[in-house]
Formats: C-alpha cells, structure tokens, sequence
C-alpha cells in the first residue's frame, strides 16, 4: 500500500477515535448533569438517559473497531480481509478505514446475520 494512502487512512482512524472519545465523555456528562425535578421531569430524565447509554453503547463498539483496526496496523496485517484474507481494495478502506472485510465477505457477512 502506498505510503502517503496509509498515513492518510491512519490519520482518519486517529481523527474517529478522538472524535468518539468526546463523545462518549460528553455523553457521560450529560447524564451527570441532568437535573431531577418533578415526576415528568424524571420520566423524561430516564428516557433520555437509555438513549444515552444506548449511544454510548454504540460508540464503544465502534471504539472496539477502531482499536483492532490500530492491532492491526501494528501487526502488519491491515487491508486483509478477516474472513477470506484477500486484500482489501484501497477504496473501501478509503470509504470505511476501519472495515473488516472485503466487500464480497461484507455481503455474506450481512446475508448471515439476518
């Protein structure tokens, strides 16, 4: 892979990471914050407080994605495939740096899991 493309693609993934990061610690003070006051107050508190947690749930598990796709940077084995172990074509990993799979194992992948 070209070198300029790679440091490119590193620095997107950085960019994400960070970008998470804040979110998820912004998140994390919203719900800090939230004042309680009478009992739609609350109930409303609480509904906002799962879609939250729900967000940051999310966000973790892009986070998880994120760090096994800096794993493999260290190890040498970024652009490979995890199901078939072809390389993946610059373009995907352009669109989606931290994708796991080539856009053939993405679709048996998805088919799979319905």
């Amino acid at each position: 892979m070209d070198k300029l493309k790679f440091q490119n693609l590193k620095k997107i993934l950085i960019d994400k990471k960070i970008e998470l990061l804040n979110k998820i610690n912004n998140v994390h003070k919203d719900i800090i914050d939230t004042n309680i006051g009478d009992e739609i107050d609350t109930a409303t508190n609480n509904t906002e407080r799962e879609l939250y947690f729900k967000m940051i749930e999310n966000d973790k598990l892009m986070l998880k994605i994120i760090n096994d796709a800096f794993d493999k940077l260290d190890k040498n084995i970024y652009g490979k495939c995890e199901s078939c172990n072809n390389i993946i074509p610059i373009e995907r990993l352009q669109a989606i740096p931290w994708t796991r799979y080539c856009i053939e194992c993405q679709i048996q992948s998805e088919k799979t899991n319905k």
